[in-house]
């Protein structure tokens, strides 16, 4: 008799508890389902944002090698001629036109 009570009580427990893992199992993959989606669509903006960085990097190093070219041939001569302050406003023309395209497509991203 106190066998049959003592089985009866413990497959309540069992069963109690079954249901308990099985809720929080479920849970815990619906969790899951949701930090995959997040991981995805950060990944997703991170490889945005890496092109974006790329390109600039390749920007700077443009108007890197500009500057330096600008630089040795302002050193070179002793009075520069007029060329070279047309090419100094061509190359800032082109910083401004490079930083508004730059800009707009930064903001077009957000």
């Amino acid at each position: 008799m106190y066998t049959e009570i003592f089985l009866g009580i413990a497959l309540l427990v069992f069963v109690i508890l079954a249901y308990f893992i099985i809720h929080t199992l479920l849970k815990f993959q619906r969790t899951l389902c949701q930090a995959t989606t997040l991981l995805e669509s950060i990944k997703l903006k991170l490889n945005t944002t890496d092109s974006l960085l790329h390109s600039l990097s390749n920007l700077g190093d443009i108007c890197e090698q500009k500057t330096a070219l600008l630089k040795t041939q302002c050193l070179q001569e002793s009075a520069p001629p007029p060329e070279l302050h047309e090419s100094l406003g061509d190359a800032i023309v082109d910083w401004v036109f490079l930083t508004t395209v730059i800009s707009k497509k930064l903001l077009n991203r957000r």
